[in-house]
Parts: C-alpha cells; sequence; structure tokens
C-alpha cells in the first residue's frame, strides 16, 4: 500500500517543528472542523503534514472509508485507507505530489489562497464498479517558511461517477489551474449572466421551471435557453453537475 514516504513533499525533510503553543491553536481548528463535520453533513478530516497522521476524522468517514475514526486517525503509517486498492492509493499519492508541485512555484504570500480539488477512487472487491468521490483542500496552517502543516479535507460525492480533475484555485484572483496532459494550464473561469446566475440559484434551490419561470417573470422558452447556456458554458450536461461546479467555484 501507498506509504506517507511516497509523497515527494517529505523528502527534504521538515525543518521547522511546531511549539506546543502553536498545536493548542490546532486544537481549535479540529473543534471547529468537529462543528462545519455535523453542520453541513460532510465528511472531513485534518492531515498534520509534520506528525505525519490524521489528526481529525469525521464519525461519517466510516461510510466512504469502511473503516472507523480510530483507526483511521491513528494510522500513522499509510497515507491511503487500507481500503483502497495500490492502484487507487497511487493515483491519491501522485495528485497530492503535483499539488506539492504547484505550490513550490507560489510565492509563501499567494500559498494561502488556493485550494484544490481531485478525485478519490475506490474499487471495493464487493463492489461491481468503481466508486468516485471529490476532494477539496485547503492548507490552513503554514509554517513560518512555507511548509504545509494543516490541511483540512472536504469529501463530497460527484454528480457522476467519473474521475474529476486536478484543479488549483486562487481565491483572492479567481483564476483557475487545470492538470492536465501532465502539466498545469491556467484556465478562465467562465462568467453566467446575471439571470442565468439567478436560474441557477432557483434549481440550486429545488424550483422546477415552471415556478423558475413565474419568479423570474420570463417564459419557458427563455429559461431553457438560460440553461443550455449555462450547460454551454461549464461543460456539463445535467443542472446538479452546473450547479455543483457553480458552487465549487464560488460563481453563486
Amino acid at each position: 500500500m501507498a506509504k506517507i514516504g511516497d509523497m515527494t513533499y517529505f523528502n527534504d525533510g521538515y525543518s521547522d517543528v511546531p511549539s506546543a503553543e502553536e498545536y493548542k491553536e490546532v486544537e481549535q481548528l479540529i473543534a471547529l472542523a468537529e462543528d462545519f463535520a455535523q453542520l453541513s453533513q460532510k465528511t472531513v478530516y485534518i492531515f498534520d503534514y509534520y506528525k505525519r497522521e490524521f489528526i481529525y476524522v469525521s464519525d461519517n468517514f466510516l461510510d466512504i472509508m469502511e473503516m472507523n475514526s480510530r483507526s483511521i486517525s491513528t494510522n500513522e503509517s499509510a497515507f491511503c485507507p487500507n481500503t483502497m486498492s495500490e492502484s487507487d492509493a497511487m493515483l491519491l499519492v501522485e495528485q497530492s505530489n503535483e499539488i506539492f508541485n504547484f505550490m513550490k512555484r507560489l510565492s509563501l504570500s499567494d500559498r494561502k489562497h488556493f485550494t484544490y480539488s481531485f478525485s478519490m477512487s475506490f474499487s471495493h472487491p464487493n463492489l461491481q464498479f468503481k466508486r468516485y468521490y471529490q476532494v477539496n483542500t485547503k492548507m490552513i496552517k503554514f509554517r513560518p517558511n512555507g511548509d504545509m502543516w494543516i490541511t483540512l479535507y472536504v469529501v463530497s460525492v460527484p454528480t457522476k461517477n467519473r474521475r474529476y480533475q486536478l484543479t488549483a484555485i486562487n481565491h483572492f484572483t479567481n483564476e483557475k489551474w487545470l492538470f492536465t496532459k501532465g502539466e498545469w494550464q491556467i484556465y478562465k473561469l467562465p462568467a453566467l449572466s446575471n439571470q442565468e446566475k439567478q436560474m441557477l440559484i432557483y434549481s440550486a434551490m429545488g424550483y422546477t421551471i415552471d415556478t423558475i419561470s413565474a419568479k423570474m417573470n420570463r417564459s419557458h422558452d427563455s429559461i431553457k435557453t438560460y440553461r443550455r447556456s449555462i450547460f454551454k458554458k461549464l461543460e456539463v450536461d445535467s443542472i446538479s453537475e452546473a450547479i455543483n461546479f457553480a458552487l465549487l467555484h464560488h460563481i453563486i
């Protein structure tokens, strides 16, 4: 199984050791993460890159990993859960390494503005298909020298049972990078019109086309035109995908 040592981030060692006082601040972050997991019903975990271990795992992690939170959080040697296949585990490590490589290109001040997203997959022996999950991550604590320290991960079910591209988003400039064909390429986030945004917000609230048409005082054909335009701009095939993309990238 893939181990921590497979991650290139650790090849140079860790020169800046966190103090006991700094770890008291981390305890507060763990409490906030637990509250967030309960309120949002999201699967959340926190990884300590100095200790090289999980320091918080939400209870619903069991549903995905088929392991309890204690066995995950005390699993110091393996970065990947034991329920993952070797190929899926190595993919997770490779994506993590690409994030590390991307971070090395950034100034220390810019690193805090970025979030990253990628797929995590499982080929469980009891299943006839591969399961995909979307992972969003943000480095929430850095060492003074710029090293990663505490990282928050939020796992969700994707709108399609497929792999998502590895992405990096600067939430200060709203720029996006995609890792494609072995390299990072900048990608400009699509812009939606005010009408398209409103239509998408109403859709996220669960309203039907009839109700949206009445609320926006637009014809059914206009609402359907907005929807087709959104699908084209966001390069998606369904309204659920469009909502997921727009929320993830703060378009709405």
